[in-house]
């Protein structure tokens, strides 16, 4: 299949410029097929016969690793192009280089290029300019970063949660590349935990309205007492906060008489 281009390049080659380069494959007797590399100084003689002067190396090696490489380049692209997650790649100056379609889609943009061109160095699309200020401080201070959340605008300056793990790809010399970041949309999370702490904010309100204390026994099986919820009001009754005894009753039975404990119990 080589044995065409290397006619072409030699006949086609520029006498003035007398060097020619080609790469093709070759047939060894032990290895088998083996690239080679080879640099030739093309003259023209007097009546017209083209004599040529070989530098031919071995580059099967390198030809192999270029085909990992661009096998791995694939693979990685796959993943990027098809992860429900958001992925995306950025600048040691902070500017954004490539998203996938995943986090484009997150953000409410038609592609990864649409958001990329609109996106300016240091730019975040936080909600909160002082979270996107954190976050490039402790990325480029720690190198590393997981689980860091913050509210971010949409194209349509809607708003979601998110939760951003990054890192900073180095050179073989220790130096930052470049930006690799994940992005989960933790929108529904947050909006159930908002509407839980909301409602425990609303029955703390009603049981301090209620003479007493409300509380939920509760004995492991280890046979150890706690007190998972406790309201407010225990602490004018024992004295304690309802963090101090929500894993242990011990600090309650250090209150009771001895004389009582039994029938505590026993009750």
């Amino acid at each position: 299949d080589d044995r065409k281009n290397i006619r072409i390049t030699l006949l086609c080659s520029n006498p003035e410029i007398s060097v020619a380069r080609y790469v093709a494959r070759y047939n060894h007797p032990v290895k088998g097929e083996v690239w080679l590399q080879s640099h030739s100084n093309i003259s023209i003689l007097p009546d017209g016969t083209m004599e040529a002067y070989d530098f031919t190396t071995d580059i099967t090696e390198l030809k192999h690793i270029e085909e990992k490489l661009r096998e791995s380049e694939e693979r990685y692209r796959g993943i990027f192009e098809n992860a429900a997650t958001g992925i995306y790649i950025a600048s040691v100056d902070e500017k954004l280089l490539s998203v996938n379609p995943a986090l484009a889609r997150m953000h409410g943009f038609d592609s990864p290029d649409e958001m990329v061109s609109v996106m300016q160095p240091g730019q975040t699309l936080a909600v909160n300019p002082d979270d996107g200020r954190r976050f490039f401080d402790e990325i480029h201070t720690k190198g590393e970063i997981s689980g860091f959340e913050m509210e971010l605008y949409k194209k349509d300056h809607d708003t979601l949660w998110v939760s951003i793990s990054a890192r900073v790809v180095k050179d073989a010399g220790g130096s930052p590349l470049y930006f690799v970041g994940a992005v989960e949309d933790i929108t529904g999370r947050k909006l159930v935990m908002n509407r839980l702490r909301e409602k425990e904010a609303h029955f703390e309100k009603l049981t301090s309205c209620v003479p007493g204390m409300l509380y939920q026994f509760e004995m492991k099986p280890d046979g150890s007492l706690c007190v998972p919820y406790c309201s407010s009001q225990v602490k004018d009754i024992f004295g304690y906060e309802p963090s101090d005894i929500r894993d242990s009753f011990e600090p309650i039975m250090r209150t009771i008489l001895p004389d009582d404990h039994e029938m505590i119990f026993r009750t």
